[in-house]
């Protein structure tokens, strides 16, 4: 099972088909209970969000990064641990200056691996 969802406002894509602001079929789509797991190819890696976790920019590492999505009590350290804000929401910013955005409404604890 796969999800697309055309963009209305122009012709630029927001993933690497033409005319498709967000399509699962590079990867499929898993639904389960306590388990979801989808996978698309973005246009751009100017991928900003999904909660407070340690790393040097805003703009997330997309080699091969797997980051926790689950809230705890820890300060500031090394590594991807997760901290204490969980926000399932990322922003990708395009070439041509503008935005799409995704959230991902889940009470499970999740995890965005980033390649």
């Amino acid at each position: 099972m796969s999800a697309q969802t055309p963009r209305t406002s122009s012709s630029r894509s927001l993933v690497k088909q033409p005319k498709l602001k967000f399509d699962t079929s590079i990867g499929g789509l898993v639904f389960a209970d306590q388990f979801l797991q989808l996978a698309t190819n973005l246009a751009t890696k100017n991928v900003y969000g999904f909660g407070e976790n340690v790393h040097q920019t805003f703009r997330h590492d997309l080699n091969y990064r797997t980051w926790p999505l689950f809230g705890r009590d820890k300060p500031l350290g090394e590594g991807t641990d997760n901290l204490y804000g969980v926000h399932p929401f990322y922003t990708v910013l395009e070439a041509d200056g503008k935005a799409h955005g995704i959230l991902f409404l889940n009470s499970n604890a999740m995890g965005l691996c980033l390649t």
